[in-house]
């Protein structure tokens, strides 16, 4: 791990209520999917950032260690992850709360830049992020 990603420990995920969604990435010349996106979304732990969204970019880098976490150990190569977006993200599934989100791209067969990842590598990264500490859709206490 390199001084430019932060590493994430055990709790962070939970403390940050990261949450994962996924769905058929589409463009708009194609029918057919052209990856499957699987969004990270995480919290300030107060349930706010700052004017300015400060803390978003330290929220997306582990947002960003925890998706190369899970990738490598899901064993997927093909993908991408979309640029920072310093902005956040209101979700009725957050009850509203700002969530900084960060977009990872999953390709079909390796080397190819269309269609959607194999179901049991998607299922294996799910249980990838689960062991993490990230959850599914919306946040449930435990």
């Amino acid at each position: 791990m390199n001084a430019e990603q932060p590493s994430v420990s055990s709790d962070w995920a939970p403390g940050h209520r990261v949450t994962w969604e996924t769905s058929p990435r589409r463009e708009a010349l194609h029918a057919s999917p052209a990856g499957l996106e699987v969004t990270l979304l995480g919290r300030d732990p107060g349930g706010h950032f700052p004017d300015g969204c400060e803390g978003c970019t330290l929220v997306w880098k582990r947002l960003h260690a925890i998706a190369l976490r899970a990738l490598a150990e899901a064993g997927i190569a093909a993908f991408e992850i979309d640029p920072f977006d310093a902005s956040v993200h209101l979700r009725p599934e957050s009850a509203w709360t700002p969530e900084v989100q960060l977009t990872a791209v999953l390709h079909g067969e390796e080397g190819r830049r269309r269609g959607l990842p194999d179901k049991a590598v998607v299922a294996k990264l799910e249980s990838r992020l689960e062991a993490i500490g990230v959850q599914r859709n919306r946040w449930r206490e435990r």
